[in-house]
């Protein structure tokens, strides 16, 4: 999604420093919860895991105040009353997986991982990652990688469209996508999926969406980003309701033509003040939409709201009706991890 630099770098500093100091935190929430208990006496090793059958629902759960990482994805998990198949996360220079994404492989989720080339806050251009400026960093990351060993996401730069003044052309994000697989490649990373994310409505123009495609060879997943801004008492676009399937029609289509599986790593839908029914409506909307989209393989909620930095609050719990959808949706054997 779009933010504001300093939004996006207070969200990265306090991400880090809770993972730090919380890695255990995990184990005694699942001791404390029943429901997440059983969850956890199922689950399997990352290494286990697969994607296969229909579309896994996964998440990106931002921490409340108060909450650790661990912690919020197993409140988010226990009000659901089942396991995520897939954990969003978004990096900035830090070396991955950490040991968060550690801790939520062993608990049975597949990390989602999206990473940007920078040096502290030195910006490295596209044009120099794909010039091999950056390999010292990539090396390393392909490495860590490879010795994690269990099914990963990675997305070389979401929404770049985003980060095109600062960072370069399309031609050259391609080129720059491009190396980064080869240098996965390269180490013998396997285990790494790559899978694009570009802003749902870039493929409104499949021309443009074509200048950010990295081509066949260098692509796992096609993926995009899907709201649903509106209406809001915040500044969210032009306070327009759009239904899940109008979001994403346009990506469908694209992926379709490239023959290639596809994925909704954001996704979100805003409450209607004046219709308190309508954001669960809305999610009952996407569950029937994804049983017509059966390309589409997983899909990710943005879990966060405005004590996060965010502009709406996208909190799939914001009310009882949204939540009993989304523990509708995820309970349907569709979207259950085989």
């Amino acid at each position: 999604m779009s933010m504001s630099a300093n939004i996006d770098q207070a969200r990265v500093d306090r991400r880090s420093f809770m993972r730090a100091s919380a890695v255990l935190a995990g184990a005694g929430a699942i001791a404390m919860n029943p429901t997440l208990r059983a969850l956890a006496s199922r689950s399997s090793m990352g290494a286990r895991i697969t994607t296969a059958g229909k579309c896994l629902i996964g998440a990106h759960v931002s921490p409340r105040p108060g909450e650790t990482p661990e912690g919020a994805i197993e409140a988010l998990e226990g009000e659901l009353g089942r396991r995520l198949g897939v954990d969003r996360q978004y990096y900035h220079d830090e070396i991955f997986p950490t040991a968060y994404d550690q801790w939520t492989a062993s608990q049975g989720r597949i990390p989602a991982i999206s990473f940007k080339s920078y040096d502290g806050w030195k910006v490295i251009r596209w044009a120099a990652v794909a010039a091999g400026e950056w390999d010292d960093h990539l090396n390393t990351l392909a490495d860590s990688c490879k010795a994690f060993g269990g099914p990963m996401f990675l997305t070389f730069f979401h929404e770049p469209e985003n980060d095109s003044d600062k960072f370069g052309t399309p031609a050259e994000y391609v080129a720059a996508w491009r190396h980064v697989v080869d240098v996965f490649r390269a180490k013998g990373a396997t285990n790494v999926r790559w899978a694009t994310c570009l802003m749902g409505t870039t493929y409104w123009n499949p021309s443009v969406a074509n200048s950010w495609y990295p081509g066949e060879k260098y692509v796992d997943y096609i993926g995009a980003d899907a709201y649903n801004w509106g209406p809001s008492t915040e500044v969210c676009v032009n306070n327009a309701w759009t239904s899940f399937r109008w979001r994403v029609e346009r990506f469908y289509s694209f992926g379709l033509s490239k023959s290639k599986p596809m994925v909704v790593l954001e996704t979100g839908c805003s409450e209607d003040p004046e219709n308190p029914g309508r954001k669960a409506a809305w999610i009952r909307g996407m569950r029937a939409t994804l049983k017509d989209m059966p390309r589409i393989k997983v899909v990710c909620w943005f879990q966060a709201g405005l004590d996060t930095g965010n502009k709406c609050e996208w909190w799939v719990d914001s009310s009882d009706a949204s939540r009993s959808a989304m523990t509708a949706l995820i309970a349907d054997p569709y979207f259950i991890k085989s």
